[in-house]
């Protein structure tokens, strides 16, 4: 049985390493694993589906209205590939879906669409940075709520007393699979913070950009497909989808039944006309994506090479680091241990060592790029995440 501190996190055997020693573990893992700045498909490890390449060419080629220009918020033929691409439930209505340059802009677009300067949006802890970097930019009030990253579910105990105390927060933002942890929702844990929006009347927005990446045995349904009586909202982003982040091809879904969206939509639709749009030869292709793409690819292709990344790098932390629990593929979250360290601190330690970019996450906001080592500070722990998706390589050839 995995032994868990208070905190929730997975105890392995201590290390007695000094702080200018515990760089050392990646010695082991710089060995087997590219730490390189770049994309990941650049060196041929994770490509995405060759047909993919095959449609695209051939738009190019031979469809006009790939040079045309479109909606802001997509074609109507674009938005129904959209929601087949990313497995949006049958009866997800198009002419409620918004597309954009990717998942960052979705997250963007949607808080400001539902918020004005000095409201409140629930957020979980831990969490990716970026939506407390849109709060800030745009004068809107964090609220943390508690994740039980061992059960994998909300603390919905914790959420409950948040929304108490914080009545006009306007909606509960959620991802699934959860950055930086990797915790992945399942339908019970979904069921559960629905029943609690519901209850009060405040609606979930649920960034599933990397569902497609969780394992098959783990992979959580999509928040459209619990509770079909409950408004909400997901953010997804058909690039990451892929494994072809360029396409920058996200958007937003509403699910309305009861039209708490109704004024919602039309300010997703006034901001998107004010910033760039997406791509149309990417629109023109996707009908046929959704048609002919293997919708297995990446559990077949991709997944066992991540996962195969993630046993390597755990071997080479295994005496030196406690991990999260996680179904997730994507991410490995992990906290140093012998290091009581702030992240800022961790990160010019290692980065004195080995040729990898390393940056406390909270300090991240300069151009979206393909950092691979990140730290994080929750109220408990200093956590470090990594993005498994590189190619191994000897150390012999860099």
């Amino acid at each position: 049985m995995n032994a868990y501190d208070d905190h929730g996190w997975f105890e392995v055997k201590p290390s007695t390493s000094a702080l200018t020693e515990f760089p050392d573990y990646l010695d082991y893992v710089r060995e087997r694993y590219n730490f390189a700045n770049d994309d990941p498909t650049w060196r041929g490890y994770l490509n995405p589906d060759s047909k993919l390449r095959e449609v695209l060419a051939d738009v190019v080629r031979n469809v006009p209205q790939a040079y045309s220009y479109t909606p802001s918020i997509g074609t109507k033929d674009a938005r129904e590939a959209f929601i087949k691409l990313v497995g949006a439930p049958e009866g997800t209505k198009w002419d409620l879906t918004f597309l954009m340059i990717g998942r960052e802009l979705g997250i963007s677009i949607t808080a400001r669409s539902i918020c004005n300067p000095g409201d409140k949006i629930l957020i979980p802890t831990p969490c990716d940075p970026f939506i407390r970097l849109i709060c800030s930019r745009y004068k809107f009030i964090p609220v943390d709520y508690r994740i039980d990253v061992n059960a994998m579910r909300v603390d919905t105990d914790h959420l409950s007393a948040q929304i108490a105390a914080n009545p006009d927060a306007k909606f509960i933002f959620l991802m699934n699979p959860l950055v930086p942890t990797g915790t992945v929702f399942g339908r019970q844990a979904l069921e559960e913070i629905l029943s609690v929006s519901s209850k009060t009347g405040i609606v979930v927005v649920c960034d599933e950009t990397w569902r497609d990446w969780t394992p098959a045995a783990a992979k959580p349904p999509s928040l459209l497909e619990v509770a079909p009586e409950a408004p909400k909202a997901i953010i997804a982003d058909l690039g990451i989808k892929l494994a072809a982040p360029g396409l920058r091809m996200g958007g937003v879904v509403f699910h309305d039944p009861v039209g708490v969206f109704e004024e919602i939509a039309p300010g997703v639709q006034t901001l998107s006309q004010i910033l760039i749009h997406p791509s149309s030869l990417v629109q023109a292709a996707m009908p046929r994506l959704s048609k002919e793409l293997d919708q297995e690819y990446i559990s077949k292709s991709l997944i066992p090479k991540i996962q195969e990344n993630s046993h390597i790098f755990q071997e080479g932390l295994k005496d030196k680091a406690a991990f999260i629990p996680s179904a997730g593929t994507h991410f490995l979250c992990f906290r140093p241990l012998g290091f009581s360290g702030t992240a800022t601190e961790f990160c010019e330690v290692l980065k004195g060592k080995h040729h990898a970019k390393l940056v406390p996450a909270r300090f991240f906001i300069g151009p979206v790029s393909y950092t691979h080592l990140r730290a994080h500070e929750t109220p408990e722990h200093l956590v470090c995440r990594l993005l498994l998706e590189k190619k191994k390589y000897s150390i012999s050839a860099t």
